[in-house]
């Protein structure tokens, strides 16, 4: 049946109502009318002629090992129809939409590393928007695929004879393939955001359930924030996010916040292409669905680096580890070493060799393979930089060790060498046949000796300037020169030994001599007691809260019999009303606080604050006291201070209290050590009953409240109400 116009309006609107709440009841309503309307439709559909749509499980799609592991759980388990409840959309035969659909597809097939089978242009008629890992499980029985279950598999592989011996349903599902409701493609077409409620909604459904994984959910996160800031100039507010994002119920709900401040700082702009770079190392090395690292760890690695330092590579490096590694091999106590003082510096000399190794990797001919040997390095350099190692894992030393054994195995698979910057570091300590082969050609004199020396040393893996150690006896010299004859000039100041020295070049060549990196030498800081914590800016701070928190102290002591006059109203406006007589002058209130709040001249203080003045700590800072109160409940301590409960006004004739002195511009004083605190006193006789009114400066902003106009009595009736049954 044709889409007609109100049948467009009717599913638009049930679209709008889904994405505001209540997604499973109105998408179980939608699928009722698509199906009345004939605009879905049930059909069995060969496995092989339906693949992935791109907003599966929020783009995320199929995972490889996934799609294997579920097909040996079936395997386990059984095949059950009962537990199939699978959804698709027609795919037109060419256009946009049938290309998207494409290259999507083929995109997953060649990420997967050959885990997945081939994807042809014409088989695309479906687009499965729940049950893909199931189907894709039936797919990889039809292309006998490489796979591990011996039940299954006949020489490794799968096959279709050892499958029906095995489980007769199964093998009846790869041959005639699911039960799908498919809806209309002019449907998707016109409704674009049905896709993603379609899979958000039934995704959770398949032979044997695959929840949403932390992945899944940073996908989401991402599209949902696209979609949320698109057209809009202010920020999105991340509770719009997130009841948006955790519609589905994910179990991997309470990583939400941490995973979001990591995406918004981490994940690589709009198009959060270090989070999508990551996904699809995931993807390609190992499971997703299968790990999950929890709220502290994504808490821990989304914290700052010192010095407001990213560390992007080395973040998602290590991420990628957390999830390829043995389980518990990276925890959040990593991540937070990852982002403390003492590891900045390392850190960021690894991302300057992991940008080296990108940069050299996209000039090669054969980038993309490439790439994935300098994935494996990047998280290798993480391990060794944070050191660690899991029982019989094998890694080199330093991370220029891990760069040539990359650059090593990237020469022998691929006949490239990217480099040689980091041949003195190969552990094994023979140059390569690759780097001796396309190397500078060996001089030698008229004797047979090398013409230049220097050259050799190099060759070797050192050069003029760099310190050695030999391994016999751990003497450390620098390198000072080479001479014409084959010995090398060296410089000795270890214990005993001083002065220069020859050695032979032959003793570097045969590995008794290593590179050596000096001890750090003691620095002594001049004058180091004028930084001492008595001169700090922020100790002088602390004590002078100190000094107005004694004056506060004393003042409050002086006149602790004041409040006990007082009568204190908290609802429904706040007031203080004498209960006594009291003198001009003589009624003192104290502004008592517990916070003494400091902020720079140009921000400026809260209208409700106390000023007590300004100083110069490098830059100017204001000075107030600021109101705090809490209401005394069940047997918990309150905190109220009459000072603050004392009703402002501008009008001068109602005034009956006033402020002084006025602080607000002047220089903090401090007078014989006492800090100079604005009292509150009365400026006029206080009779009983009499409500206080303080008269704030001019310069005070007041908040004008609107009138409340009482509601007039409902009307009376005239007529009574009538008796029924008469």
């Amino acid at each position: 049946m044709a889409l007609t116009a109100d049948a467009l309006e009717a599913i638009s609107s049930m679209v709008e109502q889904a994405s505001e709440g209540r997604m499973v009841q109105t998408m179980g309503a939608l699928f009722t009318y698509l199906e009345d309307k004939q605009l879905m439709w049930r059909q069995r559909v060969s496995p092989r002629f339906v693949h992935c749509h791109p907003a599966n499980r929020d783009g995320y799609g199929l995972n490889a090992m996934d799609c294997h592991s579920l097909l040996r759980d079936i395997s386990a388990c059984g095949w059950n129809w009962a537990q199939v409840d699978a959804m698709a959309c027609e795919v037109p035969g060419s256009g946009p939409a049938h290309d998207s659909v494409l290259e999507f597809n083929v995109a997953q097939q060649l990420g997967s590393g050959g885990l997945l089978p081939t994807v042809e242009p014409h088989t695309i008629k479906l687009a499965s928007l729940s049950c893909s890992h199931t189907n894709m499980a039936l797919r990889l029985i039809l292309a006998e695929m490489a796979h591990e279950s011996d039940s299954l598999c006949l020489n490794g592989r799968l096959n279709l004879e050892r499958v029906r011996q095995h489980d007769a349903q199964l093998y009846e599902a790869s041959q005639s393939g699911l039960q799908w409701r498919v809806i209309c493609a002019d449907v998707m077409q016109a409704v674009p955001k049905l896709a993603s409620l379609v899979q958000e909604a039934l995704n959770a459904g398949g032979q044997l359930q695959r929840r949403e994984h932390e992945l899944q959910l940073a996908r989401r996160i991402l599209n949902t924030w696209r979609e949320a800031s698109a057209g809009r100039k202010e920020p999105v507010a991340f509770a719009e996010i997130r009841d948006r994002v955790l519609r589905s119920k994910p179990p991997c709900a309470p990583c939400l916040p941490h995973m979001y401040g990591f995406l918004m700082r981490w994940g690589g702009g709009p198009s959060g292409s270090a989070m999508v770079e990551t996904e699809s190392v995931i993807k390609q090395f190992g499971s997703s669905t299968e790990r999950s690292l929890g709220p502290e760890f994504w808490d821990a690695i989304g914290a700052n680096l010192k010095k407001g330092e990213d560390g992007l590579r080395f973040r998602h490096a290590l991420l990628r580890l957390a999830y390829l590694s043995p389980e518990k091999f990276i925890v959040p106590a990593d991540c937070k070493r990852m982002c403390s003082a003492n590891m900045l510096q390392p850190v960021l000399h690894v991302e300057g060799i992991m940008q080296e190794m990108r940069a050299l990797a996209s000039t090669a001919a054969n980038k993309d393979a490439i790439m994935q040997e300098v994935f494996k390095f990047e998280m290798a350099a993480v391990a060794v930089t944070l050191d660690k190692r899991f029982k019989g894992m094998q890694r080199p030393a330093t991370v220029e060790a891990c760069a040539q054994e990359t650059i090593d195995l990237i020469a022998k698979e691929h006949g490239v060498v990217l480099t040689k910057k980091w041949e003195s570091h190969r552990e094994t300590g023979v140059v390569s046949t690759a780097a001796s082969s396309s190397g500078q050609m060996r001089h030698y004199d008229a004797s047979g000796k090398p013409a230049h020396p220097d050259e050799l040393l190099l060759e070797y893996g050192f050069k003029v300037g760099d310190w050695a150690c030999r391994k016999a006896d751990k003497v450390v010299a620098v390198i000072t020169g080479a001479k014409p004859d084959g010995s090398i000039l060296i410089s000795i100041n270890d214990g005993l030994i001083h002065g220069s020295a020859r050695v032979s070049l032959k003793s570097f060549a045969a590995g008794e001599w290593v590179k050596h990196t000096p001890k750090a030498q003691p620095q002594e800081l001049a004058n180091h007691w004028e930084h001492a914590c008595l001169n700090h800016p922020d100790f002088q701070a602390a004590v002078l809260r100190g000094k107005v928190m004694l004056e506060l102290e004393r003042l409050s002591r002086d006149h602790k019999e004041v409040p006990e006059s007082l009568k204190m109203v908290l609802k429904p406006s706040k007031a203080i009303i004498s209960n006594r007589h009291f003198p001009k002058g003589q009624l003192v209130l104290v502004p008592a606080t517990t916070r003494v709040e400091v902020k720079e001249e140009s921000r400026g203080h809260s209208a409700a604050n106390i000023p007590l003045g300004k100083r110069l700590d490098g830059e100017k800072l204001m000075w107030s006291l600021a109101p705090v109160t809490s209401v005394p409940k069940d047997s918990k301590q309150g905190l109220l201070d009459s000072f603050w409960f004392v009703q402002v006004t501008n009008d001068a004739e109602a005034a009956n209290m006033a402020i002084s002195p006025d602080l607000d511009g002047e220089e903090l004083a401090i007078s014989q050590g006492q800090v100079n605190i604005p009292l509150m006193k009365n400026t006029v006789s206080i009779v009983p009953g009499t409500a206080l009114m303080v008269l704030r400066p001019k310069s005070a902003k007041l908040v004008e409240l609107a009138e409340i106009l009482p509601e007039a009595p409902p009307k009376k009736r005239k007529v009574g109400k009538q008796n029924d049954d008469l």
